[in-house]
């Protein structure tokens, strides 16, 4: 697999940046199923955590899934179709929600959360800080989103201290406009891959709005007596 353009552009020779490194991704909805397909075109062994089946309202916005693939489970079909992409690919999947008792699957270098799920975000984040693992997560319902990168150790809040600046509501009540996942999957991929190479990457909450258009970055701060995070 030659990744001489992306190293290019990260300013590395090294060819095994990111070998052997892990990625667990939460949910294979637009944004999930799309990192995965990046990440593994990177070389990247993924994780992928989906209870869910895949439904054709759902296919504007999906960019691996194929219209054979409809009401079949995302996980089962992710691995098979990722795999078609990189044969060597390490490619793990798990059928079930996440809970306290199996945050152990989360175990990886990067977590990224892209189920929009308050109960499995803070879940997840709980268990990076624990474990002080990158944590991403990323919230889209439709003309809004958010990014929220929390590395552990650094300045800055975890995903409990972003509280409602992270909440975009529902897909069920606000829909989805597809190419806002296309645009939160870019960006969650370049913050894995800026990890994953060593640059310097800041605890931030980036929010994506397209109508009126406008994208914001503004710095997390870590509230004190936050349950996860405070010292």
């Amino acid at each position: 697999m030659d990744l001489s353009l992306c190293l290019q552009s990260l300013q590395t020779t090294d060819e095994n940046i990111f070998k052997d490194k892990t990625v667990t991704i939460l949910g294979l909805g637009g944004v999930g199923s799309r990192v995965a397909s990046m990440l593994v075109r990177h070389g990247i062994n993924v994780r992928l955590i989906d209870k869910e089946r895949f439904y054709e309202r759902e296919f504007p916005r999906q960019s691996l899934f194929r219209e054979e693939d409809i009401s079949k489970f995302k996980a089962k079909q992710a691995k098979k179709l990722l795999e078609q992409l990189d044969s060597n690919a390490i490619i793990k999947t798990f059928h079930e929600e996440l809970t306290k008792d199996n945050a152990f699957l989360l175990k990886s270098d990067v977590i990224v959360d892209t189920t929009n799920s308050p109960k499995i975000t803070a879940i997840s984040n709980e268990y990076a800080q624990q474990e002080q693992v990158a944590y991403i997560s990323s919230n889209c319902a439709g003309m809004t989103a958010t990014m929220l990168t929390y590395i552990p150790g650094k300045v800055g809040g975890c995903a409990n201290c972003a509280g409602d600046a992270h909440n975009v509501g529902t897909i069920k009540k606000n829909g989805m406009f597809s190419p806002l996942s296309d645009l939160m999957a870019g960006l969650v991929g370049s913050q894995i891959l800026h990890y994953l190479a060593g640059k310097e990457v800041n605890n931030q909450l980036i929010s994506v709005n397209l109508e009126p258009y406008n994208i914001t970055s503004t710095k997390v701060e870590s509230i004190k007596g936050c349950p996860v995070c405070s010292p």
